[in-house]
């Protein structure tokens, strides 16, 4: 009786285990951020990615088939300062030349490129692309 209360916690079926995190990419169909954040958030009840240190980016590059994604850094809530979607605060940085320099009208969200590298782009604007979304276990 004792056990029937523990439960083996596990990701959902078509999701990726990682440290603790639940992970799915998604590639059909490509999105703009703004609606991978979206769907990451309504259909799947998670958000885009947050990356976390140097290993896991590399963990996520490898997930991802080495094709480009989008990450939950943006400004959205804030123009000009970088924030992830879920509000936890930014430790690591993966940028291509150093930071980019972020416009205060155009809308700045972050995609992962060639090598894992940060790319800032237009939220909602411009060519689809695959999205990470990421829940807790």
């Amino acid at each position: 009786a004792l056990f029937q209360d523990i439960k083996m916690k596990t990701c959902q079926s078509g999701w990726t285990n990682h440290d603790g995190r639940c992970y799915i990419l998604i590639t059909q169909p490509k999105a703009t951020w703004a609606i991978a954040a979206q769907t990451c958030k309504k259909r799947y009840h998670g958000h885009l990615v947050n990356v976390a240190s140097k290993s896991h980016m590399h963990w996520l590059w490898k997930f991802s088939g080495k094709r480009p994604f989008w990450i939950g850094l943006n400004d959205q809530r804030n123009p000009g300062q970088l924030t992830w979607n879920n509000r936890e605060r930014v430790v690591f940085t993966n940028w291509r030349r150093g930071p980019p320099h972020l416009s205060k009208q155009r809308r700045n969200c972050i995609l992962v490129q060639q090598q894992g590298k940060w790319q800032r782009k237009d939220c909602r604007k411009g060519k689809a692309y695959n999205y990470i979304c990421s829940t807790k276990l």
